[in-house]
């Protein structure tokens, strides 16, 4: 797998040297090509190599050419050089992607934007507080309610709209609120908040099946709502996953793994080489598989809530068998990554699930794929000792490929896409016997860029979702 520079774009060694210090924050590397076409890669480290030796005289450097990953300078020249945020149509303008063609939908989340911008940062850090205590409450009642999704709507909407107001820049405040100034906001423990008690309510018996079915959050076609659900769905599937653990489904994939699990995993192993021998469970998932504990479900679900979080435009595309044409697209999980991770979150697993949500076993794009092509463009016959492992850690210290959370997400977000898709012409497409049919079909039949255990689980999830 080597370098694929169509993920790049030229930098100065001018640009290089403004932007130093944020590249060395973020442990970015530098890509370097000759006239010769030799290619080097500069870890983040030693990038004072550039400005501190005279490269004419190194042949390697002579006339060289300079790459950084694109979807990062996109994201550090949109981040430092951020644009003044005034009113409502601005913010359309820029997060298109907000806006909802239903009517009833959109008026309704452009009238909490409105407020929302009618407060300083303070006031609308407060109002979420005092909507999550209004949330904890309901966590006391013997059932799910509808009250309790109403609630949990209101708070996702505004969170998804405040946090990315911040990632277009300062809005005007009102100066009469002083405590607004030098206020600043932990966004990552007011999600974590939200998570938690989310994953009490999703524990009990619902009010009603269709609880989500005519809330503000969680019925539009925009990306808001989108989000909202893949962080109500991350939650729910790895609940029944955990029960499908416990209930012994595992000795069952033990049993028919050659014949009916091992090929798909060989098919990933065949493409890109990542490990030697898939002929063992255990070698294919490092420590085997277990259920997900408390903490995972909690961060896998601010996870999902972010992960499109510096995606602006509207997705009008169709998932298709050929990701790469769709590369541009698929390249803000970096974007993303980098944005969280630099403003957002310091929680690691967090972070690099946003990163990788779009890499589909190398046939995307993402964190992983890029760490990869590095590691082999210094070593080409590179292996991993395991395909997939449960701890982030391992996919940075190239002990494993996959981090395992993050293909929950991965099936979630290729569903919500199709179930709400708009002005998409699959007309086939309509109920969930069609849309997992549609992702088996151009997921998992011929090429493997789906987990397929997940996706087996997935398919239970579905036909008992909203019973009790």
């Amino acid at each position: 797998m080597g370098i694929n520079l169509d993920n790049y774009v030229t930098i100065s060694l001018e640009k290089i040297k403004y932007y130093k210090e944020v590249i060395l924050k973020d442990k970015i590397e530098i890509i370097s090509k000759n006239e010769n076409g030799i290619v080097n890669v500069i870890p983040y480290n030693k990038i004072d190599y550039l400005f501190n030796n005279n490269l004419e005289e190194n042949p390697l450097f002579n006339k060289a050419q300079y790459y950084i990953y694109k979807s990062y300078l996109d994201m550090i020249e949109f981040f430092m050089n951020p644009n003044e945020l005034n009113n409502r149509d601005y913010f359309y303008s820029i997060f298109t992607n907000c806006k909802d063609p239903i009517e009833y939908t959109g008026k309704a989340q452009e009238a909490i934007l409105e407020n929302i911008l009618s407060m300083n940062e303070y006031q609308r850090v407060e109002n979420i507080k005092n909507l999550i205590i209004e949330l904890e409450i309901e966590e006391n009642r013997e059932k799910f309610t509808s009250k309790a999704a109403g609630i949990l709507g209101e708070i996702l909407v505004r969170l998804g709209l405040m946090i990315r107001i911040n990632v277009i820049g300062n809005i005007s405040e009102n100066n009469e609120n002083l405590k607004s100034k030098n206020y600043n906001t932990n966004y990552e423990e007011l999600m974590k908040s939200v998570a938690e008690s989310s994953f009490v309510l999703l524990n009990k018996n619902y009010e009603k099946p269709d609880i989500f079915s005519n809330v503000i959050g969680f019925t539009g076609c925009n990306i808001i709502d989108h989000s909202n659900r893949l962080f109500i769905n991350t939650i729910e599937f790895m609940i029944f996953y955990n029960k499908n653990i416990s209930m012994g489904i595992l000795s069952k994939i033990r049993a028919k793994w050659k014949n009916d699990y091992m090929p798909y995993y060989a098919k990933i192993s065949n493409k890109n080489k990542f490990i030697k021998d898939i002929s063992k469970l255990d070698n294919i998932f490092k420590l085997g598989i277990r259920q997900f504990d408390y903490s995972e479900i909690v961060n896998m679900s601010i996870a999902a809530f972010l992960h499109d979080i510096t995606l602006t435009e509207i997705i009008n595309y169709l998932p298709t068998q050929n990701v790469n044409i769709n590369n541009e697209l698929y390249s803000h999980s970096i974007k993303s990554y980098n944005y969280i991770k630099y403003s957002i979150s310091n929680n690691q697993d967090i972070n690099l699930a946003v990163g990788v949500h779009h890499e589909y076993y190398g046939y995307g794009d993402g964190l992983a794929v890029t760490l990869c092509e590095a590691m082999r463009t210094k070593r080409p016959n590179f292996e991993y000792p395991y395909l997939i492992s449960f701890d982030s850690k391992d996919i940075f210290n190239f002990t494993a490929f996959i981090y395992y959370p993050v293909k929950i997400i991965e099936i979630l977000d290729l569903y919500d896409f199709l179930k709400y898709k708009h002005d998409i012409c699959i007309n086939e497409i309509n109920t969930d016997i069609e849309i997992i049919d549609y992702i088996y079909d151009n997921f998992l039949k011929d090429e493997v860029k789906i987990d397929y255990i997940i996706f087996s689980i997935f398919k239970n999830y579905l036909s008992s979702k909203y019973k009790g």
